[in-house]
């Protein structure tokens, strides 16, 4: 079965301010019926809550002071969101609790720059930024289990797994001890953590010789790993035997049509991996990837007017966030059509003006 055409479902705009408000990054609600989207906002730090299917918000989760660097979902208990932030706090959010106040996991004096939660929810891993004077990069594993009863449980503390800023956490998306981890040094390394020894943990190491971007596993037993480089390059390892398959050099000159590298997605039912790129008008295009050419699939059009931030493949749906402060979700062609939310449904408070994130 190939991937479906898609068109433009919902959008909304994510803020009422007239100072720029960028979406950051998000996460979805894979394992909830109906499911949310966390929306990390640029110039308040806060991440509004939206229902994914009318893309009506929820809430808004106050208490970072800085950028937030990663949010996502737990995956056992549906009410619990986690958030990392540059100013240097991990937290955990009770979104059922009316006031939806955090707990704070762990308070450092560098910023927390990444996150990922496993497969089957026990641990969650967290990195850092490089503290200047130390120019140490900390790993932290945390076990996350039953949190809403117990404090998370800090595991073991990784210092030497990278040299420089974390930009990526990602576990196996079957093997809940597998975790990729990449960084502005140029390597994505992998971890086993059925042990917490720092040397025995690491299990392969990925030289990309760029700034990793982001990455991801694919493939049937998601044997295969994508890995996106700031250098606009894709390159196509088998983790597992840090073997180099493919190095795709020069990808805006192959896709003319592009201005700059968002991500990769890969379609189970087809087996094939997809390219996302972007233009500076707000305009996405799809690629199928193949070993020796990239193919144009789609463009995606009239959802967004500037450089989009994030995306990611959920629930047959494309969700995408960008710099003019919308959010977009795309479906499949042959679904019906959904109303366009507008900033009146949206029922936002104009909050008071403060100093936007300078990106």
């Amino acid at each position: 079965m190939t991937l479906s055409k898609m068109k433009l479902a919902h959008s909304c705009a994510i803020s009422l301010s007239s100072e720029p408000a960028y979406v950051l990054n998000f996460a979805f609600q894979e394992h909830n019926a109906g499911g949310r989207v966390a929306v990390a906002v640029s110039c308040t730090h806060e991440i509004k809550l939206y229902n994914l299917e009318t893309f009506c918000t929820e809430g808004v989760l106050s208490g970072h002071t800085s950028t937030i660097s990663c949010v996502a979902f737990d995956i056992k208990k549906p009410k619990i969101v986690w958030s990392a932030s540059l100013d240097g706090t991990l937290r955990s959010w009770d979104i059922s609790n009316a006031e939806k106040k955090s707990s704070i996991i762990s308070n450092l004096s560098i910023g927390y720059s990444a996150l990922g939660i496993s497969c089957d929810g026990a641990l969650l891993v967290a990195g850092t930024e490089k503290d200047e004077e130390s120019e140490e990069v900390m790993v932290e594993v945390w076990d996350i289990r039953n949190s809403e009863e117990r404090s998370p449980k800090k595991l073991a503390v990784f210092k030497d797994i990278h040299s420089d800023d974390i930009t990526k956490i990602l576990f196996h998306p079957s093997n809940p001890k597998v975790v990729g981890i990449g960084s502005t040094d140029g390597l994505v390394n992998i971890l086993d953590l059925t042990t917490y020894d720092e040397d025995d943990s690491l299990t392969q190491t990925l030289n990309t010789e760029l700034s990793v971007c982001t990455f991801g596993f694919f493939g049937t037993a998601s044997e295969f790993m994508f890995v996106l480089t700031d250098m606009e390059t894709l390159q196509i390892w088998n983790y597992m035997e840090a073997k180099l398959m493919v190095s795709c050099d020069d990808l805006l000159k192959k896709a003319k049509s592009i201005n700059y590298i968002i991500d990769c997605f890969y379609h189970e039912l087809s087996q094939r991996l997809f390219l996302v790129g972007g233009t500076k008008s707000g305009d996405i295009e799809i690629f199928h990837v193949n070993v020796d050419v990239i193919e144009p699939f789609q463009v995606l059009q009239g959802g967004h007017s500037s450089i989009i931030r994030c995306f990611v493949y959920a629930k047959q749906y494309f969700l995408t966030g960008a710099e003019d402060g919308m959010m977009c979700a795309w479906m499949p062609m042959n679904d019906s059509p959904s109303p366009k939310i507008t900033l009146k449904d949206l029922k936002i408070k104009k909050k008071k003006k403060k100093k936007p994130y300078n990106v």
